[in-house]
């Protein structure tokens, strides 16, 4: 059966330098391009917001948020939001407004058994509500962002591109929520509300890791990042990931390591100093517990698998 976000006519236009491109109904649009204002405070559609090439903070009914290169924050229809962006930053809008007959489509198809999508597959579902937290961009989406932006810039973009974008984004950020609805449950917080709220001082945490991976990540700091005391983050987060705040960012530090020392001429010595490592012996220890070789042993053509999300 067609996918029907993949019959869905894209029409373009242009504001400025920035493009919008809507479906035939005006239900999904991606606006591509600088941002339209400095600063806004309002609401919408059920959006997608991302922002690139530089930092743009968000506040969603009351949480602040940083969307970046390799984060996104979504809104749900008519939800209060804010953000600023700089007048002499670089940064480009990648905002998509989405039809919710479409995410509820998606969502349907990702969290129903294969035997009553198969007995009624026009059945039809309403959008959920999407747990409000910064997200990392899968790579999926980042491609395509990636894609798009190429298209843009050298005026080829047009509505089968987009067209063809739309499902794979809306696919991935419904089984990122899908995933999000499951870990809700290993919190231990009683009130549903409670939980999501720790959920985003977690992810908010995440993502900071994500983006000062060279910096001082201890648990003062992290804890200070998610506006929690340190002993009550480290149990959450312990209960949500499965391991300690400290393993977490071991790991994705390792994995950055082993990513520098693979694809390109960085030493082993220099990897060490990059990440905060004064002696070569206590990074290679690291290394070593993280990857069960020595970073020495590390090959070039080596490919990572991250352990975390």
């Amino acid at each position: 059966m067609t996918n029907p976000l993949l019959a869905k006519k894209i029409i373009g236009t242009v504001k400025a330098t920035t493009t919008r491109w809507s479906d035939a109904a005006g239900a999904s649009t991606l606006i591509l391009g600088p941002p339209y204002h400095e600063s806004w405070s309002g609401s919408g559609g059920l959006s997608f917001k991302h922002y690139f090439g530089g930092r743009v903070p968000f506040r969603v009914e009351g949480q602040s948020f940083t969307v970046d290169d390799g984060h996104y924050v979504l809104v749900n229809a008519d939800q209060p939001y804010e953000f600023c962006t700089d007048r002499e930053s670089p940064v480009l809008n990648f905002t998509w407004f989405v039809d919710p007959a479409d995410v509820g489509s998606a969502w349907r198809a990702a969290s129903s058994h294969e035997e009553s999508l198969l007995d009624d597959p026009e059945l039809s579902a309403p959008a959920p509500e999407f747990v409000v937290a910064v997200w990392p961009m899968p790579p999926a989406v980042k491609a395509l962002r990636n894609t798009l932006v190429r298209s843009w810039q050298m005026g080829t973009l047009d509505g089968g591109e987009v067209g063809r974008a739309l499902p794979v984004i809306v696919d991935a950020v419904v089984a990122e929520q899908v995933r999000a609805r499951g870990d809700l449950r290993r919190l231990s917080a009683r009130r549903r509300s409670t939980r999501l709220e720790i959920y985003a001082r977690l992810q908010r945490a995440k993502a900071f890791v994500t983006n000062h991976l060279t910096e001082d990540l201890s648990l003062d700091v992290l804890a200070s990042v998610a506006h929690m005391s340190k002993y009550h983050f480290s149990r959450c987060f312990r209960e949500l990931h499965g391991a300690s705040p400290y393993d977490y960012v071991l790991r994705r530090r390792m994995g950055a390591a082993a990513e520098l020392i693979a694809s390109s001429a960085c030493s082993v010595s220099d990897a060490a100093t990059a990440f905060g490592y004064d002696d070569l012996s206590s990074f290679s220890r690291a290394f070593r517990r993280v990857h069960g070789i020595p970073p020495s042993r590390w090959g070039r053509k080596k490919t990572l698998r991250p352990r975390y999300r």
